[in-house]
Formats: C-alpha cells, structure tokens, sequence
C-alpha cells in the first residue's frame, strides 16, 4: 500500500476514534511507523492532511447520497431520502461529520461560486435533486434553494444530534421530513 494512503488511513482512523484534534502528525506517524517528518513528502502540513481527508468524506457522502436518492418515486421522496442519507452520515461518522461542515478549512468549498462551477461532490448531487423538484426555477433559484434546504437539513440535524430536538429518531425524521416539504413548498 502506498505511504500516502497509509498516512491518509491512519489519521481517518484518528479522526473516527476521537475527532479532529486527535490527527496530529506525530500520532498519524506511529500508527504508520514512520517519521513525523515523512508526512510531509505526502501532505504540507496537518491542514492539508485534514483536508484530504474531508474531501475524501465528501466524496463518500456524495456516493451515499446518490445511492439512497435513486430509489425514489418522485423529486421530493429523493430529496427527503438525501437528508435521511445525510442524517444516516452525520450519525454513523460524527467526526467527520464535524471536519466536514462545522469546522473553518484552508481550501473549503464555498456557495455560491464552487456549487455554481460545480466543484461540490455533494452539492452536485443535491442541486440536480432540487433541479429536478422544481422544473421551472431558475438556476439561481435552484441554487438559492439548495441552500436553504441544506442549511435547514443541517440545522436540523445538528440540533437533534446535540441533544436538542427531544424526540427519538423516528419522530425527528418525520417532523424533518414535514419540515423539509414546508421549506421546499415556498420556493415552488
């Protein structure tokens, strides 16, 4: 296996175990057996490490998304079944999921113009999702959108799995679900 995956495996089963603090490079190396110093052949520095892996984690959700989506019978059932995919991600992988969406990142893709030049592994899939909901929006009205559902599905599923939306999963799945068709409904 090549060092740099071995590098980028280690630091993942860092950042899995006990969140972005733990990567440090000097832990990343003992988990490899090389020198801290022969990270940086592979990656500049730690922020660059660290932005390999959230890349790679928005690659898999992508993936997942595009996998839970196509099971769909209509536009809304596939946006509603992204954000079950996104909850599914943010629960199985919370770590990452931090990395990912709540954390400043050197490099990290912004809205508008990296979701607009399509440069967003799970933006991509999200706003063709939205595209597809409202057939006769503009494109910045789909990209507007795609936002507002995105914010509104993180908001909400941060909240929840912050302790502070009291209801089990089910019933917050549901009450996400209305809430999601609600914030759709005003843009159509």
């Amino acid at each position: 296996m090549e060092t740099a995956t071995r590098i980028r495996d280690a630091a993942r089963a860092l950042l899995d175990r006990d969140g972005p603090e733990a990567v440090s490079m000097r832990e990343v190396a003992a988990k490899v057996g090389i020198t801290a110093m022969a990270i940086y052949r592979h990656y500049r520095d730690r922020d660059a490490l660290l932005g390999a892996l959230a890349d790679e984690g928005f690659t898999t959700l992508a993936a997942e998304l595009e996998r839970s989506g196509r099971r769909a019978r209509s536009p809304v059932a596939e946006l509603a079944r992204l954000f079950d995919g996104y909850l599914a991600y943010a629960e199985q992988y919370p770590h990452r999921f931090e990395l990912m969406f709540a954390r400043a990142r050197p490099g990290a893709r912004q809205w508008p113009v990296d979701f607009r030049a399509g440069r967003s592994p799970t933006g991509n899939v999200m706003m063709a999702a939205v595209g597809r909901a409202l057939p006769r929006a503009s494109a910045t009205t789909v990209l507007e959108a795609g936002l507002a559902l995105w914010a509104h599905a993180h908001g909400m599923v941060t909240l929840w799995r912050g302790g502070r939306i009291g209801l089990p999963r089910a019933k917050f799945v549901a009450l996400f679900r209305r809430s999601l068709a609600k914030v759709l409904d005003a843009y159509r």
